[in-house]
């Protein structure tokens, strides 16, 4: 099961040195039979003092999800570039 939500909130736009000023928030629920529930989310806002110019900032948390692969088969060690001196 699987629930997002998000909304993007324009404060102040067309005035002296605001061009536009907006934030947003989004949030994920996710409930897997493998691995249980998570909770994923992200705060961010954009300034731009001019139609040519703008800032964008985001804090966010980002789960991946295993696949069946990963989480069923045996671990191996890893030897990518690795010479043996025998």
């Amino acid at each position: 099961y699987e629930a997002f939500g998000e909304i993007r909130v324009p404060l102040l736009g067309d005035m002296p040195f605001v061009d536009k000023l907006e934030v947003s928030v989004a949030g994920r629920y996710s409930d897997y039979n493998t691995i249980g529930k998570t909770e994923t989310y992200s705060f961010g806002g954009i300034y731009a003092p001019t139609d040519w110019l703008s800032f964008r900032g985001t804090y966010s948390r980002a789960v991946r999800a295993p696949n069946i692969g990963e989480l069923f088969n045996p671990q191996s060690i890893a030897t990518i570039g690795v010479k043996s001196n025998t």
